[in-house]
């Protein structure tokens, strides 16, 4: 899968727990190297993975209060600073 197949099929599954009012997101997709924007709008969610992707930036989840489990194991992460608000 390329990056940009990856930040789509990410953008649809954002979309789909955005409809349904998700609180839990599985963004385990290995090409994903940015977390598309549109994260933010989860306000609600408590548990996201990102486990085995090629992100680095965890900035887009700065408006992710009710974020209560992360998983960032086999990521590019090397800076927790953005979550430091949650």
């Amino acid at each position: 899968m390329s990056k940009a197949s990856a930040t789509r099929e990410a953008r649809k599954r954002i979309a789909a727990a955005i409809a349904s009012g998700a609180t839990e997101l599985d963004l385990r997709i290995p090409d994903l190297a940015k977390i598309p924007a549109e994260i933010a709008t989860l306000t609600a969610l408590q548990s996201l993975r990102l486990d085995n992707t090629q992100v680095a930036d965890l900035a887009p989840l700065r408006s992710l209060t009710a974020l209560q489990t992360l998983w960032l194991n086999s990521t590019q992460v090397a800076d927790l600073a953005p979550l430091r608000s949650l």
